[in-house]
């Protein structure tokens, strides 16, 4: 969100055309969310209790 709003910037000022816009602006939608995901699974994984050691290591 805030990528996009410096986008819509740097378009306004001219540093970039509306064409390249148009191909990173979906970029940057899809990146957000996998962004999003990641941290849900990482908040996910501190509110689980840490795994026994012993389990950690299946081959020993």
């Amino acid at each position: 969100m805030e990528l996009e709003t410096h986008l819509q910037i740097s378009l306004r000022l001219g540093f970039v055309s509306e064409k390249n816009i148009a191909a990173i602006l979906p970029k940057t939608d899809e990146i957000g969310k996998m962004i999003s995901g990641l941290r849900n699974s990482l908040s996910y994984q501190a509110k689980e209790p840490n795994p026994d050691p012993d389990t950690l290591n299946p081959e020993s």
